[in-house]
């Protein structure tokens, strides 16, 4: 998310029919991802990576469900506190946005 956006997002959050897009979206991808074992495996092992557990789908459904506008907004007001950062694959040598955050 370009800083722009991150700001307008903490600034006014999203409207509630762009959330309930977001999150018919998200239930979609999970649901679609859920039909092949293989993804299946890989969600869950993504999982115990991260989160050294296993969740099940229900919760994360209930969880992704229960945010708010003013949650996503919250968040987003946080993620500016922090300091700036960029991540880019490809050689160093013209990339821009090296300059913009004082890279050496």
């Amino acid at each position: 998310m370009v800083r722009g956006q991150l700001e307008l997002m903490a600034s006014k959050g999203p409207t509630e029919a762009e959330l309930n897009r977001a999150k018919a979206v998200t239930r979609s991808s999970m649901l679609m991802g859920l039909e092949a074992p293989s993804a299946r495996a890989e969600a869950r092992v993504s999982q115990l990576f991260l989160r050294d557990k296993l969740t099940d789908f229900a919760e994360l459904r209930a969880r992704m469900d229960a945010v708010t506008c003013e949650q996503v907004q919250a968040i987003a007001a946080k993620a500016l506190e922090g300091p700036a950062c960029a991540a880019a694959i490809g050689p160093k040598a013209g990339h821009g946005a090296l300059e913009a955050f004082g890279a050496k």
